[in-house]
């Protein structure tokens, strides 16, 4: 769901409010992606972190998302969800909220 936040005039899409949308409730990173979820298809990263707390981040570990491994962000489905990314050498798909879980650096 859209989320509408107060925003400084100068960045305001309507000066006359001060409201700006940001789509599907997130605002834009300035800083780049930060999890595998934000990268875009045809971007490679290295993993810098795994919510292994968790069983799903238990299961990332096990194929392979290890920190230092590289990976690229292969497509989308159509409706987003889920990711195909390419990871040592196989192509592994993940759901979007498990792709939240990983923490990357992006590498040009």
């Amino acid at each position: 769901m859209p989320r509408y936040e107060h925003a400084p005039d100068s960045a305001a899409d309507d000066a006359s409010t001060g409201w700006r949308w940001w789509p599907f409730g997130r605002r834009p990173t300035t800083t780049g992606p930060r999890t595998l979820a934000d990268l875009q298809p045809g971007q490679r990263a290295v993993v810098s972190s795994v919510a292994c707390d968790t069983a799903v981040g238990q299961r990332m570990l096990h194929l392979g998302l290890l920190e230092g491994t590289e990976v690229t962000l292969v497509r989308r489905a159509p409706a987003g969800d889920p990711l195909e990314i390419r990871v040592a050498g196989y192509a592994l798909s993940v759901r979007s909220s498990e792709a939240r879980l990983i923490g990357v650096e992006v590498r040009s």
